[in-house]
């Protein structure tokens, strides 16, 4: 039963990452990916706003295609889900780290969970 909960739990984390696709809500008149566009990397860091967009791109996508195999690889007893789930735990971070919103606090506390949970959850 809790291999089924968590594999779901572990794609949905890796959806929840579409967040980023959608204007910010505390920015008036925000445009849909302003999670990427308007953070300090493309801001305080000045780079180029076309990279910092393609890197947050790139980001999200291993981040919910790895959430996705991990969910995956746990549904069906694969040992490798623990690999899948760590890393996309780890892209996760960093994607937070780059893009930090205050509204994603959570973010950093599912991912630390889920490496705990990968390292230690013995069926």
């Amino acid at each position: 039963m809790w291999q089924i909960v968590i594999s779901v739990f572990l794609i949905a984390h890796g959806l929840v990452h579409l967040v980023y696709a959608s204007p910010q809500p505390d920015v008036p008149g925000a445009k849909p990916w302003s999670f990427l566009t308007q953070r300090w990397l493309a801001t305080r860091a000045g780079l180029d706003q076309a990279m910092v967009f393609k890197l947050g791109i790139a980001l999200i996508s291993l981040v919910i295609i790895g959430f996705t195999v991990s969910g995956i690889g746990l549904l069906f007893s694969q040992e490798w889900w623990r690999v899948a789930a760590i890393s996309s735990s780890v892209v996760s971070l960093i994607l937070l780290a780059l893009f930090w919103h205050k509204w994603m606090i959570a973010g950093p506390v599912l991912n630390i969970g889920i490496i705990l949970l990968a390292l230690f959850w013995v069926r």
